[in-house]
């Protein structure tokens, strides 16, 4: 092998490897984020995403971020529609992507929120730098944890079956 082969393989490898680090590395003990957070329907759940705008504590369910998903991708299509289909390239019109803009650092929160609801760190957000782009989005659309449940513990000594003493 070439040296450039050897370089661009490790460059592919330090892109790649951040993908499998939630796989590896798992959560132990009870969630450390506080009770879990409940929001139903649309506009409870863009409520509670926009009241804690700068907000990254705490927990938010799956609906919430589901639905504030729904928005921010909402609200991205409507500008690129609204750029691309009304103004037809007449002015200079990056003035539509201000809304998104100004939703990324809610969504970023709730995203934030979402992972606490899954016991991880909001940080594991960095992985959307990498290839752990799909990872971050199977995460953040796993069940919640349980406040007081332990993920990695198993049982300690023999399994007792009925009938067996």
């Amino acid at each position: 092998m070439s040296l450039e082969t050897l370089q661009q393989l490790a460059i592919l490898l330090l892109w790649a490897a951040p993908a499998a680090l939630p796989f590896i590395i798992r959560p132990a003990g009870p969630n450390r984020f506080g009770a879990p957070h409940e929001t139903h329907g649309f506009e409870a759940a863009i409520k509670s995403g926009l009241s804690k705008y700068f907000d990254f504590k705490g927990r938010a369910s799956r609906a919430e971020y589901g639905w504030f998903l729904l928005l921010f991708v909402g609200a991205y299509v409507a500008a690129a529609i609204l750029d691309g289909a009304i103004l037809d390239g007449a002015f200079d019109s990056k003035g539509f992507y201000i809304a998104p803009l100004l939703l990324l650092i809610p969504y970023v929160a709730v995203s934030a929120r979402r992972l606490h609801d899954l016991n991880r760190s909001g940080w594991w957000q960095v992985l959307v730098f990498g290839a752990g782009l799909f990872v971050l989005f199977f995460l953040l659309a796993k069940p919640a944890v349980p406040s007081g449940a332990r993920l990695s513990r198993r049982p300690v000594g023999g399994v007792r079956m009925s009938g067996n003493r």
